[in-house]
């Protein structure tokens, strides 16, 4: 069946797009998201682009239509170049020499968000309860717990992470249930421990991420984040690199730019702070034509700053091969 509308592309050579909804395959099964992963995969493989749902390709459609009738844009980047680029670059460079598996975890994906000038809550890798009581301890209560598996991208799903955790006894519970859940709903998985961090002060849960289009490459998303991603699917996109222009516009496309500007009793975020964020990732993505897929996924943002809580990276099959060669 895979083979079919790139048989029917090839011969005709008319566009063919895929809806590929997400509840065929089920996100919360680790299973169904490994092969839905790859149908993607075959068919981006093929530039054939997928799409989760009907409004979302039909509107794509429509912006295609409506980019070429302007005879495309000529893209000029103006991100800041105060940041330093070559450390983070380095950075994954090391990861990529080193990984068997092109799903990096979260204390890997912070680490080079860091250098990108990207502010991140400080993940600790726990490999045992004990270890995770420790590190509790030294960073003081109440703290995150979350899952480190290459395989695990939903952790929230399957038991994977446990919040508000207030003593000692409130970890080592969590650590032993989170485990137990984790081994019977992901029997295939490997799990390299927990990550242990402050639990970050409440604000307004935004996402940023990133995934290649067949014909234009990179695209960089952003909007409501935390579970309201998965609900609502408020977010708009732009191709990168971003231009100061594009960082103003992405964050006012999105229906609950309201909220960004406070609402009732909820303050105003940092919308200026939102803008150079989303120009540094995409300076990042920029520089690591290796990434495939990222997710920055809840960023917290107040009224002063943002801190990013969770991050995925996805690195291209072909990088990860030619390391392990």
């Amino acid at each position: 069946m895979l083979d079919i509308p790139v048989n029917i592309k090839n011969m005709f050579n008319k566009p063919v797009v895929i809806i590929l909804p997400e509840e065929f395959t089920g996100v919360e099964d680790i299973e169904l998201e490994a092969e839905r992963r790859k149908i993607r995969d075959f068919f981006f493989a093929n530039k054939i682009p997928v799409y989760p749902n009907e409004q979302r390709a039909f509107k794509a459609l429509s912006n295609i239509a409506k980019f070429r009738e302007a005879g495309g844009l000529e893209i000029v980047s103006d991100n800041d170049k105060t940041i330093e680029a070559g450390r983070g670059r380095a950075i994954l460079s090391e990861i990529i020499e080193t990984t068997s598996t092109p799903v990096l975890d979260e204390i890997q994906c912070k680490k080079i968000m860091k250098e990108y000038g990207i502010d991140v809550t400080k993940p600790v890798l726990a490999k045992s309860g004990k270890e995770a009581v420790k590190a509790a301890a030294n960073m003081g209560y109440p703290v995150v717990m979350k899952i480190v598996s290459p395989q695990i991208t939903h952790k929230s799903d399957i038991g994977g992470v446990k919040v508000g955790l207030k003593d000692k006894n409130n970890v080592i519970k969590a650590y032993k249930e989170m485990l137990d859940a984790v081994k019977e709903k992901a029997t295939e998985a490997i799990i390299e421990g927990v990550s242990i961090q402050r639990m970050s002060a409440p604000g307004l849960e935004l996402v940023i991420g990133m995934t290649k289009d067949p014909q234009f490459g990179p695209m960089l998303m952003f909007g409501l984040g935390g579970t309201m991603i998965e609900v609502l699917k408020d977010v708009a996109f732009r191709i990168v690199p971003l231009t100061t222009m594009d960082a103003k516009e992405i964050i006012r496309q999105v229906k609950a730019y309201p909220l960004l500007k406070g609402y009732r009793s909820r303050p105003q975020v940092d919308i200026e702070y939102l803008e150079d964020l989303l120009l540094k990732v995409s300076k990042m993505i920029e520089e690591n034509p290796e990434i495939k897929e990222m997710d920055i996924n809840p960023i917290i943002a107040y009224e002063k700053g943002a801190v990013a809580v969770d991050a995925r990276i996805i690195l291209e099959e072909d990088a990860i091969k030619k390391s392990v060669k």
